[in-house]
């Protein structure tokens, strides 16, 4: 479910724009969102292997629109993931690893670091 949805229809949850404003400013809270992100991200790959692999009806017209049907889903669900948490729980930083994501390009005898 969607946080929007989740902060609706629960009445004692504040609205989903508290909590993303919450989630903006303390630090903690955006770590912990950013880690369920990614596990939403995972159950949400797991959703798309599991709709690719469920029988087709046996009625070759009904067969043809469950296939775009799930191809939308399933594309719907990508964008999604790739978009929101591309990395998963691959996204973990690997202990010891703090040196900044930067190009080094070279030509001649110039050299450019770009950050």
């Amino acid at each position: 479910m969607s946080l929007a949805r989740i902060c609706r229809e629960d009445k004692e949850l504040p609205s989903d724009r508290t909590v993303l404003r919450h989630i903006q400013e303390n630090d903690g809270a955006y770590e912990a969102y950013r880690k369920a992100q990614a596990i939403r991200a995972e159950r949400l790959r797991d959703e798309i292997i599991d709709l690719i692999e469920l029988p087709l009806p046996d009625d070759p017209k009904m067969a043809s629109a469950e296939v775009n049907r799930r191809r939308l889903e399933a594309d719907y669900k990508d964008k999604f993931i790739r978009q929101v948490a591309s990395n998963g729980l691959r996204a973990r930083k690997d202990e010891g690893d703090d040196t900044p994501n930067a190009i080094t390009l070279s030509w001649g005898n110039g050299t450019v670091e770009v950050s």
